[in-house]
């Protein structure tokens, strides 16, 4: 015997839409754990680069001390930042094109960028590309509020 079942599409919706957030917390909660060695304040290496290279930095997190430690302050070094983004905000290489001389390729798919690279940082090329693991395709980029994140994922 068929039973025929009706769907409220509110209630799925607000069902699916709470899923989704829940899904989306306990993701990002297991992340932050994994990355809680590099991103932390406690963390003993985090204070050494911070005692070394800080409190500055452009880069979100520690990446531009990183930077800066693994290649001892280098001068004149070439670079490729892909999902480049704003020019110097959260930036991982703001500080070596700025303050050591470095050139290189900010690769990100949003425009809006390119003219704020052409004016502070010359020496970088903005390439307006999206860098994944298709090639030869049309994409469809969504865009965060905040901007600091774009994906061919809505999610």
């Amino acid at each position: 015997m068929r039973r025929r079942v009706e769907v409220d599409i509110v209630a799925a919706t607000i069902i699916l839409s709470g899923t989704l957030v829940l899904v989306f917390g306990v993701a990002r909660v297991a992340a932050v754990r994994q990355l809680q060695l590099y991103i932390s304040p406690d963390n003993g290496e985090l204070r050494l680069f911070d005692e070394r290279y800080g409190p500055e930095r452009n880069s979100e997190h520690a990446e531009e001390w990183i930077l800066r430690d693994f290649f001892r302050d280098k001068r004149n070094g070439v670079f490729v930042d892909i999902g480049a983004n704003d020019y110097k905000r959260f930036s991982n290489t703001y500080y070596l094109d700025v303050e050591r001389g470095w050139s290189g390729l900010a690769i990100e798919p949003q425009t809006k960028f390119a003219a704020d690279y052409a004016k502070h940082r010359p020496r970088t090329t903005f390439v307006p590309l999206f860098v994944s693991d298709a090639s030869n395709r049309e994409a469809v980029l969504y865009v965060g509020r905040a901007d600091v994140l774009a994906s061919v994922s809505r999610d």
